[in-house]
C-alpha cells in the first residue's frame, strides 16, 4: 500500500496554483537596493590592500559582492587596478588578496613603484693623458780621480754614460750633485766631487770636508771610490780600511739615510806588491758594511776591480774609455739595487 505524502485537502490548496510573479521581482529588487546601500556605506578601496572594495582592512565576500555590482562599469571605488573599469583584473586582484587582512601602520602588501635604473653617461678619456711625475734622485759622485775621469777621452769617466743610462732607461730626474765640474759642457750633468790625488784620511783627505759637501748638496746617493791613495802614499790596508770606517761613520752621522754604494779598488798593471795591499783592503771593506747595515744604514760594496783587466788601463793606475765603460754596469746595478721600485 503506496503511503501518501500529502492530504487531499493540502494537495487541493496548491492545485491549480503558480508563485506570483510581482512576488519575486520584489525579491529581487529589495537583494539589488540592499547591496547597494551596502556598498555605498564605504569608503573608496583600501590602497594598502589591493581588493579591499569597503576598505574594512580585509577582503572576503562583502568586497566580492560590491565589485560584481559593478561589473563592466567605471566605479572607481570597484575598479581596484584604477585603468578606469572594473573587470577580470580587478576582480583578479581581488582574488589574490583573499582572506587577507591590513593592519594600519605595516608597510603595503605590494611594494613601492621604483624608478627604472639610469645608465650613467660614458667617461670622455682625457684628450692628452695626464703625466706620470718623475722621481728625482741626487747622487754625488765622491772620491780621487777615478771620479774625476782622469785618463777618459771626454775627461768624465763613469759618469756621462751612467747619468744617461739612469735617464733613458730608469726615467729618473738624475740631479748630480758636488762642487766640482768636468767633461762634456751638455748631455749630462758634471758636478761631482772626485779630486785627484786626494786619500780617504790624513793630509789632503776626502774626510776633512765631507760634511760640508754632504750639508750643502743633501744627496740620496754617494757613489765612494777611494784607498789606491792611501795604499800608496804607505798606509796599510787595515789603515786604510780603518779609514773608510771611519768616513762612513761621519757620512751616516751627518746624513743616516744616504745610500752609500762603494766601489773596490782596481789593482795596478805593475806593481804586485801594492795589489796585494789592494786585494787585503778591497776584502776588508765587505765586513765594515756588513756592520752598518746590521745598525740599519745602507753601505753597498760593488766590485770595481773585478770587471777591470789590464787592457783596460789609460796608465798603471787609471782605466781608460773601455775600463770605464766597464764601470757603468757595476754603479748601475748598485743604484737600481738602492732602489728597488726602479
Amino acid at each position: 500500500m503506496t503511503k501518501k505524502l500529502f492530504s487531499p485537502h493540502l494537495k487541493a490548496s496548491f492545485a491549480g496554483k503558480r508563485p506570483k510573479w510581482w512576488l519575486i521581482m520584489a525579491g529581487l529588487v529589495f537583494a539589488i537596493l540592499g547591496s547597494i546601500y551596502i556598498w555605498s556605506s564605504f569608503a573608496a578601496t583600501n590602497a594598502n590592500l589591493p581588493g579591499d572594495v569597503n576598505n574594512d582592512n580585509k577582503v572576503n565576500l562583502t568586497d566580492l559582492s560590491m565589485l560584481l555590482s559593478k561589473w563592466n562599469g567605471t566605479d572607481a571605488d570597484s575598479d581596484v587596478n584604477s585603468d578606469g573599469k572594473v573587470n577580470l583584473q580587478d576582480l583578479s586582484m581581488l582574488l589574490s588578496n583573499w582572506n587577507k587582512t591590513y593592519t594600519p601602520g605595516t608597510p603595503p602588501t605590494t611594494p613601492p613603484t621604483t624608478p627604472p635604473p639610469t645608465t650613467p653617461p660614458p667617461t670622455t678619456p682625457p684628450s692628452t693623458p695626464p703625466s706620470v711625475p718623475t722621481r728625482q734622485i741626487k747622487i754625488m759622485p765622491f772620491g780621487s780621480s777615478t771620479v774625476e775621469g782622469t785618463g777618459s777621452s771626454n775627461g768624465s769617466g763613469f759618469r756621462y754614460e751612467l747619468y744617461n743610462k739612469l735617464k733613458s732607461e730608469d726615467k729618473l730626474d738624475v740631479d748630480f750633485v758636488g762642487s766640482a765640474a768636468n767633461g762634456p759642457s751638455s748631455g749630462y750633468d758634471r758636478n761631482h766631487e772626485g779630486h785627484s790625488g786626494w786619500t780617504i784620511g790624513n793630509n789632503s783627505s776626502l774626510s776633512a770636508s765631507v760634511v760640508d759637501w754632504l750639508n750643502t748638496y743633501n744627496p740620496d746617493v754617494m757613489l765612494f771610490y777611494a784607498g789606491l791613495n792611501d795604499l800608496r802614499g804607505g798606509a796599510s790596508a787595515a789603515d786604510t780600511a780603518s779609514r773608510f770606517d771611519a768616513i762612513a761613520a761621519k757620512i751616516f752621522a751627518t746624513k743616516p739615510t744616504i745610500k752609500m754604494i762603494a766601489g773596490t779598488t782596481m789593482k795596478k798593471t805593475d806593481e804586485p806588491a801594492l795589489n796585494t795591499k789592494i786585494v787585503d783592503f778591497n776584502a776588508r771593506m765587505k765586513p765594515i758594511a756588513e756592520r752598518y747595515r746590521a745598525q740599519g744604514k745602507y753601505l753597498q760594496i760593488v766590485d770595481i776591480d773585478g770587471v777591470i783587466t789590464n787592457a783596460d788601463h789609460y796608465d798603471s793606475i787609471h782605466a781608460n774609455d773601455a775600463g770605464y765603460k766597464k764601470m757603468v754596469p757595476v754603479w748601475l746595478a748598485g743604484i737600481r739595487a738602492a732602489y728597488p721600485s726602479l
